[in-house]
C-alpha cells in the first residue's frame, strides 16, 4: 500500500495572487519551457526579496538539480523560508519530503500535518496526497469517506493522481464509491489526458475497458487500441501487451503477428511473463512459418526442374532434326553481292526468307553470322536457292541436316556462284 502511495505522490505547485510579478511570470515560463537559468535568474532576487512563490520555485530546481547542481540542503533551506510564510505549494513539497526521507528523516506523521495544512488552503496537490493518505491509512486511521471527500477537492482542480485514484474507486467499487464503470471512464480520461506515467496507466486502463467492454462501457477494438497506442509509445509495459494481443487478434487493426511480435518483445523486456510466452510462441510459429516456406521454395524448384526437363524432352521429342546452314566464308563475301534464299515447309506451311533474314538482320530463328540453326519436326521440307548474280569466287553455302546427337544425316554445298539444294523428310 505505502509503495502504491509513493509511486502516485508527486510535487505539485501553487499560487498565491499576490506574487505575480512580471519577473516572476518571466520566470516560470522559463521554468516550464527547461530554461532553467532563466528560471534561476528571474527567481533568485526575489527569493533573496522574500517572496514564496519563487522561494519554493527554488527549493524545487535544487531537489531536482534543474539549472543548478542537485543539493537538498540548499533546497531545504529555500523551502523552509517559503513554509514560514504559510505557502501552500511549499506546505505540500515539505510533506513530500518528510513522506520519502528526501534530505529529512523519514516521517509519516510530518509529511500528513504539512499536507493538510496544504490541502485546507486549497493547494490541489496537498488535498491529493491527504486523500490518499487517508485512503491507505498512512499516518492516520484508514477512512475511505474523508479519502474521497479530498480526492474530489484536488480531483476538480485538474489533479492528475486524484483523478486517476477516483477512476480506479469507481472500476473495482472501492474506497467507499459503488461500481461504475461509466464513472471511472470520465475520471480516467481526465488523467489521460496529461502527461507521465499516471497519465499512462489510466490510458492503458482505458484500453482494457473498452476492449473487453463493461457495463455502460461497450466494447470498441478500435477505442482500445487508440488509448494502448497512447501508453505503449511512453512505455507502459500492460499497454505493449494489449496492443501485441490487439495485432495477434485483428481486433481495432489488421491482424499483423510481426507487429504483435515487437510489442511482445518490449513488454517482455520489463518482466511482463505473458508477453514473453507470447513472444515465445510468436518465435517458433515464424520458425516454423520461414522453413514451410523454404521447402515449398525448394520443393518449387524441383517442380520447375522436371517441368523444364519434360519440356526439353518433349521439344526434343517434336525437333529430331535440326538444319545447320553455314556460308563458307565471311559475311561479306557471302552475303552483300549473292541472292540467297531458304524455303522451308512445315505442316503444310511454306515460309521463305532471304539472304538480309538470314545472316544480318536474324529474323529466322536460331540464325546467326554466318551460321543459321533451324530446329525441324519429323516431317519437313528444305530448299535453298543459291544465286551469285554472275559473281565468281563468292562464298558457297553448305546445308547440313543433323539428328539430336548431331549425327550428319545429310549435307550438301552450292556452287560459289550458283546452285539449289533440297532435302524433305516425310
Amino acid at each position: 500500500m505505502k509503495k502504491l502511495l509513493v509511486l502516485v505522490f508527486s510535487i505539485l505547485i501553487s499560487f498565491n495572487s499576490n506574487v505575480w510579478s512580471a519577473d516572476y511570470n518571466k520566470g516560470w515560463e522559463a521554468y516550464k519551457s527547461g530554461e532553467y537559468a532563466t528560471a534561476l535568474r528571474e527567481f533568485k532576487p526575489l527569493a533573496n526579496n522574500g517572496d514564496a512563490a519563487s522561494q519554493h520555485k527554488l527549493s524545487l530546481m535544487y531537489f531536482n538539480g534543474l539549472g543548478v547542481s542537485q543539493d537538498y540542503k540548499t533546497g531545504h533551506k529555500w523551502l523552509k523560508l517559503s513554509v514560514e510564510q504559510d505557502y501552500a505549494g511549499a506546505q505540500n513539497t515539505l510533506g513530500y519530503m518528510y513522506f520519502n526521507g528526501l534530505g529529512v528523516s523519514k516521517d509519516v506523521k510530518n509529511a500528513l500535518k504539512w499536507f493538510r495544512l496544504s490541502a485546507k488552503q486549497g493547494n490541489k496537490g496537498g488535498q491529493s496526497h491527504l486523500g490518499l493518505m487517508y485512503s491507505f491509512g498512512q499516518g492516520v486511521p484508514q477512512n475511505f469517506q474523508i479519502s474521497i471527500k479530498w480526492l474530489r477537492l484536488a480531483a476538480d482542480q485538474g489533479d492528475t493522481n486524484a483523478q486517476f485514484s477516483l477512476g480506479a474507486a469507481y472500476y473495482h467499487g472501492e474506497r467507499g464509491v459503488p461500481q461504475n464503470y461509466m464513472t471511472a471512464v470520465k475520471w480516467y480520461k481526465l488523467a489521460a489526458a496529461t502527461k507521465g506515467n499516471t497519465a499512462s496507466v489510466a490510458q492503458s486502463n482505458l484500453g482494457e475497458m473498452y476492449y473487453n467492454g463493461h457495463d455502460g462501457v461497450p466494447q470498441n477494438y478500435k477505442t482500445a487500441v487508440k488509448w494502448w497506442r497512447l501508453a505503449a509509445e511512453e512505455d507502459y509495459v500492460d499497454a505493449q501487451h494489449g496492443l501485441g494481443v490487439a495485432y495477434i487478434n485483428g481486433n481495432g487493426v489488421s491482424k499483423n503477428e510481426e507487429v504483435a511480435l515487437k510489442w511482445f518483445t518490449l513488454a517482455a523486456e520489463q518482466g511482463n511473463s505473458q508477453s514473453q510466452s507470447m513472444k515465445e510462441h510468436l518465435l517458433e510459429r515464424k520458425r516454423v512459418a520461414d522453413a514451410k516456406k523454404t521447402e515449398e521454395k525448394k520443393k518449387a524448384a524441383e517442380r520447375k526442374r522436371v517441368a523444364d526437363a519434360k519440356k526439353a524432352a518433349e521439344r526434343k521429342s517434336s525437333f529430331p532434326y535440326k538444319a545447320r546452314i553455314t556460308c563458307s566464308d565471311d559475311m561479306w563475301t557471302c552475303a552483300p553481292f549473292t541472292d540467297t534464299f531458304i524455303e522451308l515447309t512445315i505442316n503444310n506451311r511454306t515460309q521463305i526468307y532471304d539472304t538480309d533474314d538470314l545472316f544480318n538482320k536474324y529474323r529466322l530463328p536460331g540464325c546467326g553470322d554466318p551460321v543459321c540453326v533451324i530446329d525441324l519436326p519429323e516431317s519437313f521440307a528444305l530448299t535453298v536457292y543459291r544465286h551469285g548474280l554472275g559473281i565468281p569466287g563468292l562464298g558457297k553455302i553448305t546445308v547440313r541436316i543433323l539428328d539430336n546427337h548431331n549425327n550428319i544425316l545429310f549435307e550438301d554445298q552450292t556452287a560459289s556462284d550458283f546452285g539449289v539444294i533440297s532435302v524433305y523428310n516425310d
